[in-house]
């Protein structure tokens, strides 16, 4: 917190928000979001914005696991294992897709006081659009990586999706796509990044916990970075907080 403050400081100004790249909560509880509204708050007051400019998007500890029922877990499998059809047939499906949704009911409520707040029906959300100068904005982007998430090993097996890796495209508008997953982590990696490449010029992850920075070369005079965030956790390290990244 204390270096964040100072970082800042250095630079002579205010910071304008803070990403937040998923796992919030470590298992979905609500008790967990209080926890984490009380941090953004110290944090944001310390940076000099307001306590609402934080983008965010879910990771796999902000999915409460006791929701994944015999049900849930064979559902989620036959998308893992059937792709784009069954991950859009399921979500057509108004149970199924309440019934995996429903394992973000914390966050949402959480997201939503942020102006955060999911997509239900398995597309992107976004924020508006932030100008920055006649003819020049940027849109942030949020995905949900998450959402066929399960708890079995998973590095490789996610499905992003159609309906999420067709990102808006406006003349003078650049996306800042957030994910908490790397691209290397989706069966349809190939594919997203078509996209990415084609309508972003910043892709922000996270899971990983091992902060990187690459830049990409598109075509003349258009690049995409690819920023790997690294994670953070409370101060103290006591029988709840036992590890620090």
């Amino acid at each position: 917190m204390e270096d964040a403050r100072v970082q800042v400081g250095k630079l002579g100004c205010t910071a304008n928000g803070v990403i937040v790249t998923g796992d919030i909560a470590f298992s979905g509880q609500e008790h967990q979001y209080a926890m984490a509204a009380q941090w953004l708050a110290q944090l944001t007051d310390a940076i000099g914005c307001d306590r609402t400019d934080v983008q965010m998007i879910p990771g796999n500890h902000d999915i409460d696991r006791k929701k994944i029922t015999n049900t849930i877990d064979s559902v989620l499998f036959s998308i893992r294992e059937g792709g784009d059809h069954w991950l859009d047939r399921h979500l057509d499906n108004p149970g199924d897709c309440a019934a995996l949704y429903g394992r973000f009911d914390a966050y949402k409520g959480f997201a939503l006081d942020y102006r955060c707040e999911l997509d239900l029906n398995g597309g992107i959300s976004k924020s508006a659009r932030l100008d920055l100068a006649p003819g020049r904005a940027i849109r942030f982007v949020r995905l949900n990586s998450a959402l066929i998430c399960s708890g079995h090993p998973e590095e490789g097996k996610l499905i992003l999706g159609a309906r999420q890796r067709m990102l808006p495209i406006d003349v003078g508008v650049e996306n800042i796509v957030l994910s908490h997953h790397p691209l290397n982590w989706f069966q349809d990696s190939d594919k997203a990044r078509g996209y990415l490449r084609g309508r972003a010029r910043v892709f922000i992850s996270g899971h990983e916990h091992f902060p990187n920075l690459d830049i990409e070369d598109v075509e003349d005079g258009c690049q995409v970075m690819m920023l790997a965030a690294g994670a953070t956790a409370p101060d103290e390290v006591n029988e709840k907080f036992t590890y620090k990244y």
